[in-house]
């Protein structure tokens, strides 16, 4: 499932097999973004503009509930 919030709204939708997702007719304003599927850990990301000709979050991915980000070495 995938939801976005802000400016007084909210509204869901689920994405197609491919993973894609779109929402129509929201104002333009900045919303929090949220991505839910079972045994997959949940991500939020704030601050996303809706706008007209704004139309690509870019890719997200969602980690396994028991996967563990890599230590970051410099």
């Amino acid at each position: 499932q995938v939801r976005l919030a802000g400016a007084g709204r909210e509204t869901s939708t689920q994405t197609n097999a491919e993973g894609d997702f779109s929402f129509e007719t929201m104002p333009t304003g900045v919303y929090a973004l949220a991505l839910e599927k079972a045994g997959l850990r949940p991500l939020r990301l704030d601050g996303v503009l809706v706008a007209p000709g704004v139309n690509d979050v870019g890719t997200l991915r969602l980690s396994e509930l028991g996967a563990r980000a890599d230590a970051l070495r410099g």
